[in-house]
């Protein structure tokens, strides 16, 4: 199938709303700076989309920060015309959303600090993909960054056929994409691998899977291919987009050392790390051939990080660690500069944590970006922003202050739209009990404001 078949069904069928953390400037721009690149900040940068769908991902970026100038395109025109009354409903007046095929997009020699493409890449055809590299060669700034996601080879070897089966279970007995499974998973109770895949696929839902797995075209690339067709449009490989994500998050101690003989050769190392951990998904980071590299990470660099950490406590950590994860808990739900925890610690030896810090992110043991997220407290009367309450609204995701979605159930999108800062905790917890009598209000809302989802 080719771009034809793509087409048709983001024209037919609406892409789900969803916001995609592995895209926001504020944690890519770490893993450019860990690759020796200093993008521009993200408040004042130009930031463009492909394949932007109904700008859930962009239009809460562009809400963050109203200083920068945002670009979404799409090939669906009915999801960029929604992402355009959604921009002019929530007030957001720094964005443009363009409907166009990537592969004509006339963007007249404009230059982007970040361009993302997430959901794009391994579901076109290769005169798209090959469209796509090039557009990030010709528009990004000297020192802008792509994050393209992709489908890894090394995972979807074993995932492909499983598809293959579902689809003739769905020919067969006319059911959809999660019956198939359903049925599918029965048939191979006795093969716990194919359960696995076929369970971690059920995760997704029908909406996912019908323009992930089950898309008309699913083309997985080995990452060295990908690397490769990169260099030929003129980029340069710098690593996944979350420096925690270079080797996979799933390895054990174990193996990461038996990779350690690979430290010498990044793509080969991450490569084997890939095949490793049957990795199916990568986020990449890529910048002009030409962009201006120079050191790596260093102790100025790090002491502006801001950080926080994870929600559970990595096990069997480092006292070193240990005592900055403790500092840096006083600190929650905030994302705070190193060197306010450091301060906070008293540390002399400041080379030596900054180490440790450079370490804990490439682990996954601090969640870094490069700007601080204060969460506001005490407001009398707790108040969505506007596009936040137009979601409630719509009952589509909420995106937090860490771009990542938050879903709700049914019951509950009513009382997120009652959050319109005309009621006091006390008279919203008095809806809650007539609209959730289950809900327990009190811990619900203190679990939005931790989320930094009030203004």
């Amino acid at each position: 199938m080719g771009n034809e078949a793509v087409g048709e069904l983001y024209q037919s069928r609406g892409y789900p709303p969803m916001s995609h953390p592995s895209t926001d400037p504020a944690a890519t721009s770490v893993a450019a700076w860990f690759a020796g690149l200093r993008p521009p900040h993200p408040g004042t940068a130009r930031i463009l989309e492909i394949g932007c769908a109904s700008g859930h991902n962009l239009l809460p970026l562009a809400a963050r920060w109203p200083g920068a100038i945002c670009t979404g395109a799409d090939i669906s025109g009915e999801a960029i015309a929604q992402a355009r009354r959604r921009a002019e409903e929530a007030g957001i007046r720094n964005v443009t959303f363009i409907a166009a095929d990537l592969r004509e997009l006339d963007l007249s020699g404009q230059e982007f600090d970040f361009i993302i493409a997430h959901g794009v890449f391994s579901w076109v055809a290769d005169d798209a993909k090959k469209a796509l590299l090039e557009l990030c060669a010709r528009h990004l700034s000297p020192s802008g960054t792509a994050t393209i996601s992709f489908n890894l080879w090394a995972g979807w070897e074993k995932r492909l056929p499983v598809v293959a089966a579902a689809r003739r279970v769905m020919e067969e007995h006319g059911v959809d994409v999660v019956k198939a499974l359903a049925i599918l998973r029965e048939v191979m109770a006795e093969h716990p691998d194919i359960i696995g895949i076929i369970d971690d696929m059920l995760v997704k839902g029908g909406d996912i899977l019908t323009f992930d797995d089950f898309a008309p075209m699913n083309d997985p690339w080995p990452l060295d291919d990908f690397a490769a067709a990169a260099v030929s449009c003129g980029l340069r490989w710098l690593g996944d987009s979350n420096p925690a994500e270079n080797i996979p998050s799933s390895l054990d101690d174990a193996a990461r050392e038996a990779l350690a003989p690979l430290v010498g050769d990044p793509l080969r190392m991450q490569m084997t790390a890939d095949a490793m951990a049957d990795r199916t998904f990568r986020s990449g980071l890529l910048c002009r051939a030409d962009a201006p590299l120079s050191q790596r990470m260093t102790t100025g660099m790090a002491m502006e990080l801001a950080v926080r950490p994870p929600e559970v406590r990595p096990s069997g950590i480092a006292p070193s660690l240990s005592d900055f994860l403790d500092a840096l808990d006083s600190f929650r739900p905030d994302s705070v500069p190193v060197a306010e925890v450091l301060e906070k610690m008293g540390v002399k030896d400041i080379p030596a944590t900054a180490k440790t810090v450079f370490q804990a992110i490439t682990r996954g043991h601090l969640r870094a970006r490069t700007e601080p997220v204060r969460i506001a407290r005490g407001a009398e009367r707790p108040r969505l922003d506007p596009f936040r309450l137009l979601c409630a609204r719509e009952h589509i995701p909420l995106v937090d202050a860490w771009h990542a979605p938050c879903l709700f159930t049914e019951k509950i999108w009513p009382l997120l739209a009652e959050i319109d800062g005309t009621k006091t905790e006390s008279e919203l917890s008095e809806v809650a009990r007539k609209l959730c009598p289950d809900l327990a209000f009190p811990v619900w809302l203190r679990h939005l404001k931790e989320r930094g989802m009030f203004q």
